[in-house]
Order: C-alpha cells, then structure tokens, then sequence
C-alpha cells in the first residue's frame, strides 16, 4: 500500500519463480512486469526459508497477489499442522479479501484454533 503497487506472496524453490506447495521457502515481491516471477528488476521484499518436512501446509496453493489497495487475489487460509496431527497443535494464517491478516484463535476455548468461518482447525 505504502508504495502503491502490486506485491506477489508466493512459495517458491530458487527464489525466482513461484511454485504451488506452501512448504517451499516463501519469498515477497514487487513485480515491476507483471510476470509472476522475481526478475532482475524487481525488488525483493521479504523471504523466509522452506518448512521442515515433519510439518504439514494446507488450504492454499499458488500465488496471492496484494493489489496496490493491499485487497488480495483470494481469500485464503493457510493452516500449519505439526507432524503429531495434534489438532490443538495446529495454527493458521488468515487472509481476507481486504488483506488483512490475522492468526487464528480459540474463540470458544476448546482447545483448538478456529479458521475464519468458525470451524475448527482440523490436521
């Protein structure tokens, strides 16, 4: 928002192209061409490392693309399950259509975290 431009939130495996599996290192970006790839003109915003492979990502594959009114392609949920299926273990990213974000909580002090409809989290 504060640049006013389009930024692309994606996994990816060489921090150049984008990918499907959230498991892969994920990398920010602002993409100057419009391309959907991190290219020599584009700038770098944040990358973070792939998640360890004992650890299951689900609810999302693909892109999402932060318009430059920071709304976002799709509304997502990207839920992080430990590798113990531990449901009172799990947590989630949520994402509206606004962009904003939040992490998902234990409204009903179950236990178990909650996705942006209500329901619980669910390894």
């Amino acid at each position: 928002v504060d640049e006013g431009t389009e930024v692309i939130l994606c996994p990816t495996k060489d921090y150049k192209k984008c990918k499907n599996n959230w498991k892969e290192a994920k990398m920010a970006f602002i993409d100057e061409n419009g391309n959907g790839e991190l290219d020599e003109n584009d700038i770098l915003i944040a990358a973070t490392e792939p998640l360890s492979d004992s650890n299951k990502v689900k609810g999302i594959s693909g892109s999402l693309v932060f318009g430059p009114d920071g709304s976002v392609s799709k509304q997502a949920t990207i839920e992080i399950c430990p590798s113990s299926k531990d449901n009172k273990s799990a947590s989630a990213l949520l994402i509206s259509l606004y962009g904003r974000l939040a992490v998902a909580t234990d409204s009903d002090n179950n236990g178990i975290k909650e996705d942006a409809d209500g329901a619980d989290l669910s390894c």
